[in-house]
């Protein structure tokens, strides 16, 4: 796993409607470039830095600023899982949320217990779930599994 494609990740669940909003600010991703991001996700493949720039710009300065204002390297894989679990600042749907596995079946829906809450997710990137896993989430994603420390 790379930062770059760590960030793709959190970010594809915003891009698959095309349309971007951050900030109040809206813009619509290329077709050519949306088209590009499904074919990156479906094959687990890294996305260039110029190709993130340009579909998602306020994201990557949101977190080159949070990469410079902290002395980290902006791609490292650290750097982008604390920017999307603690400083990516949105609210309601679109805040990565922090959730227990409560049950995976069929690779695509998982079932969280979030915030005293039961929500159905998909596990669009085939992560290997089980119960009991903690995971974080966006846009009712399962983006990753967190790591446990030895």
């Amino acid at each position: 796993m790379t930062g770059e494609l760590l960030f793709l990740r959190y970010t594809f669940p915003c891009a698959t409607t095309g349309v971007v909003v951050t900030n109040g600010r809206r813009w619509k991703i290329a077709e050519k470039d949306l088209i590009e991001l499904d074919q990156l996700v479906r094959r687990n493949e890294q996305p260039t830095c110029p190709l993130l720039e340009r579909c998602f710009p306020n994201a990557v300065e949101r977190l080159r600023e949070y990469a410079v204002q902290n002395g980290l390297a902006q791609w490292a894989v650290a750097t982008v899982a604390d920017f999307w679990h603690h400083h990516h600042g949105h609210e309601g749907e679109c805040r990565v949320r922090r959730a227990k596995v409560a049950e995976a079946s069929n690779g695509t829906v998982v079932v969280l217990a979030c915030e005293g809450e039961t929500l159905n997710a998909v596990n669009q990137y085939h992560l290997p779930l089980s119960r009991g896993q903690f995971v974080y989430f966006h846009r009712r994603v399962v983006v990753e599994i967190e790591e446990v420390e030895s």
